[in-house]
């Protein structure tokens, strides 16, 4: 017996000693990047997983304005700590992810900062802090109105997207969420089916570097629902496709006024009888642009920013969509290092669509899809991809032009100060 617990303690000791010879192994992450631990990565968590996050492009402060009871934030994945008037101060790079449990943030904005930030991640971490992957209801009105409005600073992230997952939705809960977010270039995806009153009232009021709109998959509307969504935001081109047969009050009023160069809606209303249902809601785009309306519709104004607009052609709509196709492929420009970003290539042009641009490997594109030219700044090699988009259905094949910004050629001087040649220097 004895015997027996000597050799057991022998088997402890040199146990113990074996770990305390290993090496001590210290992993550091910020907040939802991958880890690798040997030959084995662990995933990021995909943007749905992701609590909403503000990463920060520059450095600078993060502020809420009247931040709920319990709302709370993590920086780079540290202890959660409770959000407060003051602000929150950030170098290039960090994380800041928001928790909440309330059921609305009315009267709460996050805004004023001056950081720079990209946002992505999931808007429901502030409804539900624990679960909020599988959250898709919005129970009280105005959950999330003007939360960021008025943040010149937020911007969308390259690669990671804003995730608003509520298929369920209450009055107002979206109205104003943006407006004047001028640094937003795509918009999050908005898969409600059924409207509530306002719920995107002013959503996106003057986000004028918006280029893409987000899908509208709603057939039920309610009043005022879509009103002045998308007001102001210059940068749009083609519209959402509105497959809703029947209009409710003032559901499409001003959606789409102030959108200089919208030159392209689809709209399958058969009923538009509802009051002020279409008021004003085409004043002020492009002077000249195609209306698609459902086959054998009739009864759309002409000539009418509250109907179809002066100067645009008419076409049925069918469900075999025209092809996207690109006219004109955009071409490199010849480029030499000038410490300055420069356009990687020229501007391509659609025969049907829009012509949409990203950056990425020499096999496939990797950055997000947009109307803006690809820039770069240092010299090297670079593969931009181009396409002409309708929609998530009908684009053209990706195709990558290669693009070189050469090495500046430089000349080095070297001088000696109170040095003559043919003298020794001083």
């Amino acid at each position: 017996m004895k015997q027996t617990i000597r050799k057991t303690i022998t088997v402890l000791l040199a146990l113990v000693m074996v770990l305390t010879l290993l090496p001590t192994v210290t992993v550091t992450a910020r907040a939802d990047d991958p880890i690798s631990l040997g030959n084995e990565t662990i995933p990021t968590l995909s943007d749905s997983e992701t609590p909403l996050t503000l990463q920060a492009k520059t450095g600078g402060t993060i502020v809420v304005n009247y931040p709920k009871e319990g709302m709370q934030y993590s920086l780079n994945g540290a202890t959660k700590t409770d959000v407060t008037t003051t602000a929150i101060n950030v170098s290039a790079e960090d994380k800041v992810a928001f928790y909440g449990n309330a059921n609305s943030y009315e009267g709460t904005t996050i805004s004023g900062g001056t950081a720079q930030c990209y946002i992505y991640g999931n808007i429901m971490s502030l409804i539900n802090a624990t679960d909020f992957a599988s959250a898709t209801a919005l129970t009280e009105q105005a959950a999330f109105q003007r939360l960021f409005n008025e943040n010149t600073c937020l911007l969308s992230h390259p690669s990671r997207k804003l995730v608003l997952p509520a298929t369920t939705l209450a009055e107002s809960c979206y109205a104003y969420m943006f407006a004047n977010c001028t640094g937003l270039t795509t918009a999050p995806e908005l898969p409600a089916t059924t409207l509530a009153g306002g719920c995107y009232d002013s959503m996106f009021y003057y986000c004028t570097s918006l280029t893409t709109a987000p899908a509208l998959p709603a057939t039920t509307l309610a009043v005022g629902c879509y009103y002045n969504m998308f007001l102001g935001c210059t940068g749009l081109t083609t519209a959402p496709e509105l497959p809703a047969t029947t209009l409710a009050e003032a559901c499409y009023a001003g959606m789409f006024a102030a959108c200089s160069n919208l030159n392209a809606v689809t709209c399958l209303a058969t009923d538009i009888s509802a009051n002020y249902a279409t008021g004003n809601w085409l004043d002020g785009v492009a002077d000249t642009g195609t209306f698609t309306n459902a086959p054998g519709m009739t009864g759309w104004p002409t000539n009418s920013a509250s109907g179809i607009p002066a100067g645009w052609t008419v076409k049925d709509y069918s469900t075999t969509p025209v092809p996207a196709a690109v006219e004109t492929a955009p071409e490199a420009n010849d480029l030499t290092y000038n410490g300055k970003p420069q356009a990687l290539t020229t501007a391509g042009a659609a025969a049907e669509g829009t012509m949409q641009y990203a950056t990425g490997t020499d096999t496939a594109p990797t950055g997000r899809w947009g109307a803006t030219l690809a820039t770069a700044t240092d010299a090297g090699t670079y593969h931009v991809w181009y396409r002409a988009y309708v929609d998530e259905q009908n684009y053209s094949t990706p195709t990558d032009v290669t693009v070189e910004i050469k090495k500046a050629d430089i000349t080095p001087t070297v001088s000696i100060d109170n040095w003559v040649y043919g003298e020794n220097a001083k």
